[in-house]
């Protein structure tokens, strides 16, 4: 998981101006980020500003079935909420390479955690899965990024994080629309249609969830994120995977050490 404005960026408008290619229906010349995955274990000593990457409590981490799912407690499902469609007169949607990743912005609904609403801000991407299962990856995960504004002065920013796992299978029909050909390149935008993200995950939202206190999977690598990883996997056909392997073949960082983290399995009643 990522968080767009910590990170290190690269403004291509210094040397090539923003245009829009009416063929393509794509809008370039856009702010881009890049990260050096093969050398990710290398990036809490790269800058300053990335030191955390080194930090104790750092995501994505392994989840081990024995160990973090036979302990879980009865719960309700995750308090989330995905069934507000983004409309066009409020913010056009929109697929974007940022140049690290794929991701399309926009107010979706909110998770409430702990009796904190956390808005979300944008869904992303990452191939293969960052978040391991038993040591062994998934063919794409999704982080549904969040915020909240903490209730002191309203100013300080914390972050929560929905992840969903993504398996070889069915045509996913939410993401019809966001993996279809051309993909954009970096710093470029393509417009998609509005729709309901809560309409097509709704079996992964009402079913079991780990959640533990970890952080942004790239840098600045910040760490107090609220992680809620979905344990019900949605399905991916092997031509949507291809066309987001047309931008990145991985974009994933390795798994974190457990170090003192300490994982929660809800079991839903």
């Amino acid at each position: 998981c990522d968080c767009p404005e910590e990170a290190l960026e690269y403004d291509p408008s210094a040397s090539i101006k923003s245009f829009v290619d009416d063929e393509q229906g794509m809008t370039c010349g856009l702010p881009i980020s890049f990260f050096p995955y093969i050398d990710a274990p290398l990036w809490g000593r790269t800058l300053p500003a990335w030191a955390a990457c080194d930090g104790r409590s750092q995501s994505p981490i392994n989840l081990i079935t024995q160990r973090h799912g036979q302990r879980g407690h009865i719960a309700p499902r995750l308090n989330a909420s995905y069934g507000r469609p983004v409309s066009p007169s409020e913010r056009s949607l929109g697929v974007t390479n940022d140049g690290h990743g794929i991701h399309v912005e926009g107010h979706y609904g909110f998770v409430i955690i702990d009796g904190v609403k956390y808005e979300s801000q944008n869904f992303h991407f990452h191939r293969p899965s960052e978040h391991l299962v038993d040591g062994k990856a998934a063919e794409l995960e999704m982080h549904i990024v969040h915020t909240a504004h903490e209730a002191d002065n309203g100013t300080n920013t914390s972050l929560a994080v929905v992840s969903i796992l993504f398996d070889l299978g069915e045509e996913n029909a939410c993401l019809k629309e966001v993996f279809s050909a051309p993909m954009p390149m970096a710093g470029c935008r393509k417009d998609i249609q509005p729709f309901v993200l809560g309409h097509f995950f709704n079996e992964q939202l009402e079913g079991p969830w780990w959640s533990y206190e970890g952080s942004l999977t790239t840098p600045p690598c910040t760490e107090g994120v609220r992680w809620n990883v979905l344990t019900k996997r949605a399905t991916i056909s092997r031509e949507q995977l291809k066309l987001h392997t047309t931008r990145y073949i991985n974009n994933a960082r390795p798994k974190q050490a457990h170090n003192d983290t300490r994982v929660s399995w809800h079991k839903v009643s």
